[in-house]
């Protein structure tokens, strides 16, 4: 018998040694799942979670004009908004009424409804409805995110696609990451509370027309026990470290009646035709380049100048294109920027990537200069090429 165990050492010895090492994104993916289980454990259970996919959420608070307030840096402009979200994940339905102020007194009252079959979006302000046709992937992937268990249980649809990335401070407190890859796009990171284990954040890169690379995040800042399941106080959206929303969530529930169709008694408006880009000439030497967003044109002779660069790099660079396929010969030399608005300056590195100087007010001129040195590493745009 001693013999016979010294054999089974060996053995067990011999394949410990063959036995080759863990796969870096092995162990990651498994730390990953292992930190989502967690979070859905923490919120209740993923049974619990899973009753989140009908679900109502009451909520009010304020939307920040961020680029379209009075001036261009902050404290910026707020006004108040209030919504009811209600969604049924498996019967792939949900409605979305939205209720908040433009500034300058311009009301937005909307909803945007599906059956699973048809969309629509609902104005109440002008009691008329529009068809978006089938709801999209995306649509319904944007309203998982308003709740962290259905980001949660989406995760682990795809745990091999998780990857852990340590740990972090985020708002003064420590956060678990894990990264994520959603199913329209982008690449997700939760932050788990390392305390409570409960998603404190998720955010994501993008490319901001004014900041260049950005993080989009959403934060959900506390919570409160909903029939047994952990559910989020409310919610605030950050684009580039700036503040952009912050809702408190009124009622989180079952939903009561609710209608997942368009109302009967109001008008039917077609849907919008797709725009044809054209040059319009509007007058001798003064051009309108008509797209989803217009922009001007005059001829100066031996060059042109452009009035307003709305959007963003790519409708720059149509507008661009079409002009020096008019007017091979003539550059852009001035391009003119009425104020620091998204729609009418978030494509303005498009033109100063063609050499053309910026005619603008002057208390637009700092936040145009921090705007061309923006840096534009993920999506490189024109200028930064």
């Amino acid at each position: 018998m001693p013999g016979f165990a010294v054999v089974l050492l060996l053995l067990s010895a011999s394949a410990a040694a063959a036995r080759p090492a863990a796969d870096p994104d092995v162990s990651s993916a498994r730390q990953a799942r292992a930190a989502v289980e967690r979070g859905l454990a923490a919120l209740g259970g993923e049974e619990a979670a899973r009753r989140a996919a009908l679900v109502s959420i009451r909520y009010e608070g304020d939307v920040v004009h961020r680029h379209q307030s009075r001036r261009p840096e902050p404290p910026y402009q707020r006004s108040r908004m209030s919504g009811l979200l209600v969604q049924d994940v498996d019967g792939r339905r949900f409605s979305h009424e939205l209720d908040f102020g433009y500034l300058g007194g311009f009301r937005n009252h909307t909803r945007v409804v599906t059956n699973g079959k048809e969309a629509w979006s609902v104005n109440f302000v002008d009691r008329r409805t529009t068809s978006l046709g089938a709801p999209s992937a995306g649509q319904l992937m944007n309203f998982h995110r308003w709740l962290p268990h259905l980001l949660l249980l989406d995760a682990l649809d795809r745990p091999s696609q998780l990857r852990h990335l340590g740990r972090s401070r985020h708002s003064g407190r420590e956060v678990e990451l894990v990264s994520w890859p959603t199913q329209d796009g982008p690449n997700i990171t939760l932050a788990f509370d390392s305390k409570t284990h409960r998603l404190h954040s998720i955010s994501f890169v993008l490319t901001d027309p004014f900041l260049g690379d950005a993080a989009y995040e959403r934060i959900f800042p506390d919570y409160r026990s909903v029939g047994g399941v952990w559910m989020p106080t409310g919610r605030i959206s950050r684009q580039g470290g700036e503040t952009v929303e912050e809702l408190s969530f009124v009622e989180v529930g079952r939903p009561s009646a609710v209608s997942f169709e368009k109302p009967a008694d109001f008008e039917i408006f077609p849907s919008a035709p797709a725009i044809t880009p054209s040059i319009v000439e509007l007058a001798p030497g003064v051009f309108l380049h008509r797209a989803a967003y217009n922009s001007l044109f005059v001829d100066l002779g031996d060059s042109l100048l452009a009035v307003e660069s709305p959007g963003d790099d790519s409708v720059s660079r149509a507008a661009i294109v079409r002009m020096k396929e008019k007017f091979p010969a003539k550059p852009i030399s001035t391009v003119v920027v009425t104020h620091h608005h998204q729609d009418h300056a978030g494509g303005v590195r498009g033109y100063l990537a063609e050499g053309a100087d910026l005619l603008t007010t002057p208390g637009n001129v700092a936040f145009f200069q921090t705007v061309s040195r923006a840096e534009f590493h993920v999506e490189p745009d024109g200028l930064s090429r």
